[in-house]
């Protein structure tokens, strides 16, 4: 069970593997292109290109943020700006996988308003930890509906005992 203070006061931010695999994709290419700028220097351009898209991917990642704070929910991402939503008005939070969508995350976690309480929320899940994801699933608790379940995260299941062992 998630505590009262827990729902008012919680904070998730892009994961740190995000980070890792973003940083190791830009950042070879960035040593690559610092090489060869040395070696010649007249490739400098390529050098300012690459340097830009790590800045770039990097911001982009950094401006992801999700919170709940008295009962609001509020989501940031660097190109779709600030969200917010009541906890309160959320009908159901339905993960979606939508690999056709022109624009926008591919694994997301949509949180629909009730009637006449403003538009959905479409969440980026794949930036977040598990551990954040896994914490956000317990506060919405059974406004979460999937048709199969989330990829990668299972419903925890009692423990079943030990069978008896029999003498």
């Amino acid at each position: 069970m998630v505590s009262r203070r827990e729902i008012n006061d919680w904070h998730a931010y892009a994961a740190k593997s995000t980070f890792v695999v973003f940083g190791s994709v830009f950042g070879a290419a960035l040593l690559m292109a610092i090489d060869s700028t040395i070696k010649a220097p007249r490739s400098w351009p390529a050098l300012l290109i690459i340097a830009s898209m790590f800045v770039g991917f990097m911001a982009w990642v950094s401006a992801f943020r999700l919170s709940l704070r008295e009962g609001v929910v509020k989501y940031r991402s660097l190109f779709g700006g600030v969200r917010t939503i009541l906890l309160s008005d959320i009908e159901r939070a339905e993960y979606r996988y939508a690999p056709e969508a022109a624009f926008g995350p591919f694994a997301q976690l949509v949180l629909t308003p009730s009637p006449n309480a403003g538009r959905p929320v479409v969440i980026n899940m794949k930036v977040f930890s598990r551990a954040d994801l896994e914490r956000l699933f317990e506060i919405l608790g059974p406004k979460l509906i999937t048709k199969r379940g989330v990829p990668g995260f299972r419903r925890k299941k009692e423990k079943e005992p030990p069978p008896a062992k029999g003498h």
